[in-house]
């Protein structure tokens, strides 16, 4: 150091050290350092004092608040999970913001979750209880109950509770898992969803093809349709030579291809054997019903009702009471059944003097009871004809007669007749072209109409065959389109039925140069393939009526 500087440092430390210290007494403030005050006679720091802060005796004290003291102002820092929300010093920080939903860790900081209730738990935002039909599927609490499981098929009712019901397209409802739609040949036939699509379509007899179309007694559901089990044959002529009819019945198995001889009750006494008579199927009261004909020996039947019941076993011949006026006995009426209104019509026929016949009547299955549409040779009517055949087209509501014979005459008709069920009237379209007259061919019902062969020239030298086959649209302009034939040879009187879409022919005769002779030969044609196959070849155990007998599908 400088020899000139020492005096200067000398001076200055001598000055320190002659100041005096602080008392600890004082009277007042005055005699207290800077930043000291008096209180009580002694010094004490009102700038840091948490007790004495700024002024003596004022404590430094608020709820939930850190105590200190600083330039003579308390300090306000909250205690760790409270907040001073509402700007208020005097009652400290008065809010948990550890576990306030609406100051959640700061004032001001709002908890808010979707379709839930929000919390705060250690100054953190939560979730809370979602809100009723809501669910945290996906355990992401930032975006709350995002699923309504009222409505999502992958969480219905619950997280997680996918919609997948059996056989079925389906959606969430109500929290419930429905069916939307079917999975192809399934159907929710019993409303119920929980089961899904529980019925197989293509084969369930009470649902077949569709929901609550129920195959009738003995059919069975094939390929979504009903398919009759078998066929029953009735009566007929054993042969050409008079004086055979019979009451045999037989049942065809359609599965195994047999005959089977029925031997039915008889609590109203034994049919009378008969040919050249009508019979349908009554499917809704399970029975065959039969009507008319004659005998061997030239003998009309009675023209009471008869029903082969296949609701009891064994099967019973019953002689039903039936209500009106039924026709007058005769042979070779047409008849065929309005089966989805249960009517059967029955039109023309011959007495057993050759007398020709036109009236038309109607049969009430559902009631028994016979009523007359109109008389004999009514106007705008078909004339009176023996051996007409006849069928029922339900699309258009049609009971459809085409050719025979007129007795008057004896020649054979090339006309085509339908009645029209609701209008009530006959109508007949020109027949410009189409099969030539016949008798006894085989007119099946259907949609289209479908007609087999049969005989021309019955009633007059020389008879001929006709060996053809034809559909037919009433509704059409060119009503007649042939069919290729490639099937069983042309017969006539055979017994022959339409069921579930096929076509079934049994038996009947022919007749040429080398004279007369029968048919044992059972044929179906399947007109979705367009064609014909032998189910029988007519050896062993046949029925024995193979001229003019009925049969039916059941």
């Amino acid at each position: 150091m400088p020899q000139s500087h020492r005096p200067l440092v000398l001076l200055f430390l001598l000055a320190l050290t002659g100041c005096p210290t602080e008392s600890t007494t004082c009277k007042t403030t005055t005699d207290c350092a800077k930043g000291r005050s008096c209180c009580d006679g002694k010094c004490l720091d009102t700038e840091n004092d948490r007790n004495n802060c700024g002024a003596c005796g004022a404590v430094c004290e608020f709820p939930n608040v850190v105590p200190s003291c600083k330039v003579g102002r308390c300090q306000f820092q909250c205690q760790a999970g409270f907040g001073n929300c509402n700007d208020v010093r005097e009652d400290g920080c008065e809010l948990r913001t550890i576990d306030s939903p609406d100051n959640c860790g700061v004032c001001g900081r709002v908890c808010m979750s979707t379709n839930a209730s929000s919390v705060c738990a250690q100054s953190l935002c939560g979730l809370g209880t979602c809100s009723a039909d809501f669910a945290d599927c996906d355990m992401e609490p930032v975006n709350g109950c995002e699923i309504d499981t009222r409505i999502e098929a992958n969480h219905c009712g619950a997280c997680n509770q996918v919609c997948q019901l059996p056989h079925a397209t389906s959606f969430c409802e109500a929290s419930t898992c429905k069916v939307s739609g079917c999975d192809g040949g399934y159907g929710n036939c019993d409303l119920l969803d929980p089961n899904g699509c529980e019925t197989v379509l293509p084969s369930d007899p009470l649902h077949c093809g569709r929901c609550n179309a129920a195959c009738g007694p003995a059919q069975i559901c094939v390929a979504s349709q009903c398919r009759a089990t078998e066929l029953i044959i009735f009566g007929g002529a054993l042969s050409f030579t008079m004086g055979n009819t019979t009451n045999d019945v037989f049942r065809f198995n359609l599965g195994a291809n047999t005959y089977t001889q029925l031997n039915p009750a008889t609590p109203d006494g034994p049919i009378p054997g008969r040919g050249s008579h009508v019979a349908a199927f009554d499917g809704p009261r399970n029975r065959m019903v039969v009507w008319g004909g004659i005998d061997g020996a030239g003998t009309l039947a009675p023209n009471d009702t008869w029903a082969l019941d296949f609701a009891v076993v064994p099967p019973a011949w019953r002689k039903l009471v039936t209500t009106g006026t039924p026709p007058s006995p005769r042979f070779g009426p047409a008849a065929a059944l309005d089966a989805a209104n249960s009517k059967w019509y029955l039109y023309g026929g011959s007495t057993d003097l050759g007398t020709g016949l036109s009236e038309l009547y109607v049969l009430d299955l559902a009631t028994n009871s016979w009523s007359q549409v109109h008389g004999r040779n009514a106007a705008g009517a078909p004339g009176d004809r023996i051996n007409a055949v006849a069928a029922f087209d339900p699309t258009a509501g049609a009971f459809v007669v085409f050719s025979g014979n007129h007795s008057g005459t004896r020649a054979d008709l090339r006309e085509l007749w339908h009645f029209d069920v609701v209008s009530r009237m006959w109508r007949t379209p020109p027949l410009s072209t189409g099969p030539v007259a016949r008798a006894k061919g085989a007119l099946f019902d259907g949609t289209p109409v479908y007609l087999f062969s049969g005989i021309a020239s019955l009633l007059q030298a020389p008879a001929s065959m006709v060996d053809d086959f034809y559909s037919l649209d009433v509704s059409a302009t060119t009503p007649w389109t042939m069919q290729p034939a490639l099937g069983p040879v042309g017969r006539f009187s055979a017994a022959h039925a339409s069921r579930d879409g096929r076509l079934y022919v049994f038996g009947g005769g022919t007749t040429g140069a080398s004279g007369q002779s029968e048919f044992r030969d059972l044929w179906s044609y399947d007109p979705v393939t367009q064609a014909w196959s032998r189910l029988h070849d007519g050896t062993g155990v046949v029925p024995t009526g193979k001229l003019t007998a009925s049969m039916v599908g059941r």
